[in-house]
């Protein structure tokens, strides 16, 4: 994770992903370990998923996408914002 970090620009989206959900008997990680995963590293979601029946995976790159969008528009209304403070008008 510190790799990723000190690496990957400061707002991007960390997901944590578990595979083959669809097979509970191989499962060597927990859900809770999973979670506590993410909240520990401070990660935006973790999903359980599956890339034999699709459990999971459009879920997974919808909301990391979506919160990539909404970043995206907030770092454009924090921009727009801040050149209005430092815009001086002359009337």
């Amino acid at each position: 994770m510190s790799d990723i970090r000190e690496t990957a620009e400061e707002n991007v989206i960390l997901v944590l992903i578990g595979n083959q959900v669809d097979k509970p008997q191989m499962r060597e990680v927990t859900y809770e370990e999973g979670l506590n995963f993410m909240k520990n590293e401070n990660l935006h979601f973790f999903f359980e998923t599956s890339a034999l029946d699709g459990t999971n995976i459009e879920l997974a790159f919808h909301e990391a996408t979506k919160l990539a969008f909404l970043n995206t528009m907030q770092e454009n209304v924090d921009s727009s914002q801040m050149k209005a403070r430092n815009t001086i008008r002359l009337s």
